[in-house]
């Protein structure tokens, strides 16, 4: 059980990463 929350949120937090960074490009474009 803990396992699996300890994914998502890993899962989580690299969707915000890839998120962040297209829009820091986005913002250099």
């Amino acid at each position: 059980m803990n396992n699996n929350n300890n994914n998502n949120n890993n899962n989580n937090n690299i969707a915000i990463i890839i998120i962040v960074s297209h829009l820091k490009c986005a913002c250099l474009n």
